[in-house]
């Protein structure tokens, strides 16, 4: 079994959470050259995560903003870095224009958009599928069997997305209950 955690350490605090929160989202400068740990603490020291723990300690507070600067510029960094290695990879191994068989590219293809486009706007439901394929010669390019099944996927896919974001809420919702 886990150990449970402790919102009175400073690791699973509301404190903590606040202020990496804040300086995600600029609120809080991430450089120390534009915002001090002194200005940051006169900022804080008023607020009511940091009134009700003992996280008001100047001293160890000074060292506990450096360490969540420090992590957020290292997030960062592999951010970027990752970023530019994919782009390198991309010049020397470019993304193949069609698959195995020969079939053009499905994620990046204008009938994709088209489909989704008509999902949107609820024409799978009033439109035969076959019709609907006929509907726009850029969906024409793939065969009539194929678009049927991306119909399917689409429609399978977006329940999906919206079951978990629902058990997400869910999840999030009886986090706040224990609180």
């Amino acid at each position: 079994m886990a150990p449970k955690k402790d919102s009175k350490s400073w690791r699973y605090s509301e404190a903590k959470k606040t202020l990496y929160g804040d300086i995600c989202a600029g609120i809080t400068p991430l450089d120390q050259n534009e915002m001090s740990a002194d200005a940051v603490y006169a900022h804080y020291k008023e607020h009511p995560d940091f009134l009700l723990s003992n996280f008001h300690d100047k001293r160890l507070f000074t060292r506990r903003l450096k360490a969540l600067r420090t992590k957020i510029k290292e997030k960062n960094d592999f951010k970027e870095r990752d970023a530019k290695a994919l782009a390198e990879d991309r010049l020397q191994f470019p993304k193949p224009a069609t698959n195995f068989r020969g079939e053009s590219d499905w994620a990046s293809s204008k009938a994709k958009e088209l489909l989704k486009t008509d999902i949107d706007n609820k024409l799978h439901l009033t439109m035969k599928k076959k019709k609907l394929w006929l509907s726009k010669p850029e969906c024409q390019e793939i065969p009539l069997d194929m678009f049927r099944g991306r119909v399917y996927q689409e429609i399978k896919s977006r329940k999906f997305q919206a079951y978990v974001s629902t058990k997400r809420d869910k999840k999030k919702t009886a986090g706040d209950e224990d609180r």
